[in-house]
């Protein structure tokens, strides 16, 4: 009897933990501040302001892509000058993936950028 309460003690303590893994990955909380990073050939560099949560002077490759509302840790696809645009997440509290495209020319480019200075 004790064979069969072992396995299902493990499945117990599995169920119990998957909720907890999930909201951990779901809880990132942005840190505020400077960001710079690059899409493989461009430089990317912005500043984030939590209190206002906006990510302010959105700058790719010397070109400005203005402001983004932030909404949790992501902002959805923000467009300036009706096509210079952008969307991204943070994958942990000092670093976002994100793509950017202008939409004049098509196609979408990946950066990654991290936390510099407060």
């Amino acid at each position: 009897m004790s064979r069969m309460r072992l396995p299902l003690l493990i499945a117990l303590l599995a169920a119990l933990a998957l909720p907890a893994f999930a909201s951990a990955s779901g809880s990132i909380i942005p840190r505020s501040g400077f960001y710079e990073g690059s899409d493989g050939w461009n430089k990317v560099r912005f500043f984030y302001n939590s209190a206002k949560k906006q990510l302010l002077d959105i700058n790719i490759g010397g070109e400005s892509f203005g402001n983004a509302t932030v909404s949790g840790a992501q902002w959805h696809h923000t467009c300036y000058d009706g096509h210079l645009c952008t969307r991204g997440n943070w994958t942990a509290a000092h670093h976002i993936s994100g793509i950017w495209n202008d939409s004049f020319q098509g196609g979408d480019v990946r950066f990654n950028a991290v936390w510099v200075s407060p």
